[in-house]
């Protein structure tokens, strides 16, 4: 299957004027071979909501998801649980198909269930609302009267009343716990081998199907993630990795899954996180690392080695893979040399502590975006205070800092740097992305505006794709 898949995926995509060189016969999904690098490239460096836009297609709801690329088409995801799929020469959409419970579930009691607690979740969530904005402003009030009893009783009446209505709806069995407002259920970003393509979502859900939009399965691999705070859940956003015949999937657990069927083949307990594994082949066989620095081998799901990276609460970006070299650039930064086997114990190159985020004192380093590596150079940019980081790929060292970009980028940087021919792109939430010549010192080509996003852009020939908050965007000439 994996040999025909990747057959069919390189003749996807040789496409006349869209494609200027066909990709290598690979999976294209987070980053699109998850290195952020597209060489191949000849994009525009400027543009805008009225400048270079070829097509702009609005979406029926926002999502983090980055484009997926497949010969004549993309495939992109909509809150919560949408799939859909889009013609690269008009932006036109062609399919979409939703992966809700009511969708996933076959029993038809438990889908009827399913419905019904949907509309008993938006009853309740309603209540919940309105009583945790009374809360909110007693709460206010009462800072400023510390010495008022009857104040200070009202505001623990009401949480006491807020914290009733969130265990009711924990109670419902469908409902989804109110997810963090910046990460909803769609932050996954699709992955294609040029056949099919494979989609996951924050509910738990998981699904394939055809470039047709017909259905090959669907499952639900568990639960979403429930964590201390307001919002009850965060969601996920690690990206699927295809891996042959198996898809591996990043939840609470990490899941190796039949690619045709969707059947479970192992399950490993890792710590959660947000960010997205990456692949390696030894020795004829897939070794996963994940953000938390463990080695699993794709067959049969063994941890062969742990302790590589680390992780910052569940805030840390995800590892990269260049060239036999394992790095991890967040509280740390850290380069590993591939072992020979399999099952090897990876040799650590170097190891260092340069990067402070002035913006946040109680975490030192806060990376949302996943390094990018470009002729011997590493780039990275912190979350909060936009620091572009450049550091020597064989050494560590830092080559140079930049503690400006904020005044450019604002808002917080989800996006990870992106090569795109000749040029790294950085993007903010805000919809701004500066243009920079790639090199020891810090150039910059072009700063440019367009819409709120946060994922993160892919290129083709002369194009980029970019899926804002309210619309998928084809930019070129």
């Amino acid at each position: 299957m994996a040999r025909t898949s990747h057959l069919l995926f390189a003749a996807c995509l040789v496409l006349p004027g869209l494609w200027s060189v066909a990709r290598a016969a690979e999976p294209f999904g987070f980053r699109g071979n998850g290195q952020g690098r597209f060489p191949d490239a000849t994009p525009v460096t400027q543009w805008g909501p009225s400048t270079n836009v070829l097509w702009k297609t609005p979406l029926p709801k926002w999502s983090n998801a980055s484009p997926a690329l497949c010969g004549d088409r993309l495939f992109v995801c909509a809150e919560p649980t949408t799939l859909l799929c889009v013609n690269l020469a008009d932006g036109k959409i062609l399919w979409q198909n939703s992966n809700d419970y009511a969708d996933v579930l076959s029993d038809p009691a438990q889908q009827a269930q399913a419905r019904q607690d949907l509309q008993k979740q938006a009853e309740i969530q309603t209540r919940l609302t309105a009583k945790e904005k009374e809360a909110d402003a007693a709460d206010a009030e009462s800072k400023t009267k510390p010495d008022d009893a009857g104040l200070q009783k009202r505001g623990a009446d009401l949480r006491h009343d807020v914290e009733a209505i969130r265990k009711e709806l924990s109670l419902v069995r469908y409902a989804l716990p109110r997810v963090h407002a910046e990460n909803g259920y769609s932050s996954a970003t699709p992955v294609t081998d040029g056949a099919k393509v494979w989609a996951v979502f924050g509910t738990g859900a998981v699904a394939c199907y055809d470039k047709e939009g017909g259905l090959l399965w669907r499952r639900i691999v568990e639960k979403p993630i429930h964590l201390p705070g307001s919002y009850g859940v965060q969601g996920t956003s690690a990206s699927p990795v295809l891996a042959g015949d198996v898809l591996v999937v990043s939840y609470g657990n990490l899941y190796g899954l039949d690619a045709a069927t969707g059947k479970e083949l192992w399950m490993l307990q890792t710590p959660w996180s947000f960010a997205t594994p990456v692949l390696a082949k030894i020795g004829g066989q897939y070794v996963l690392y994940t953000p938390g620095g463990t080695a699993v081998t794709v067959r049969d799901g063994k941890a062969v080695a742990t302790g590589l990276g680390f992780a910052v609460e569940q805030d840390a970006a995800g590892p990269l893979l260049q060239d036999g070299v394992l790095y991890w650039f967040d509280e740390k930064q850290l380069a590993y040399k591939l072992p020979p086997i399999p099952a090897g114990q990876p040799e650590k190159l170097w190891e260092n502590d340069r990067v402070t985020d002035p913006a946040l004192k109680h975490i030192p380093h806060r990376y949302y975006a996943t390094v990018l590596l470009h002729d011997g150079l590493l780039y990275n940019v912190t979350n909060e205070s936009k620091v572009l980081t450049v550091l020597d790929a064989a050494t560590g060292k830092l080559v140079y800092e930049n503690t400006e970009l904020g005044k450019r980028l604002g808002g917080l940087v989800y996006a990870s740097p992106t090569l795109a021919g000749k040029y790294v792109v950085l993007m903010a939430s805000t919809g701004n992305a500066l243009v920079l010549e790639p090199g020891r010192q810090y150039k910059e080509i072009a700063l440019n505006a367009l819409e709120p996003l946060r994922s993160t852009p892919v290129f083709a020939g002369s194009r980029m794709y970019v899926r804002t908050l309210k619309a998928l965007y084809c930019i070129g000439q």
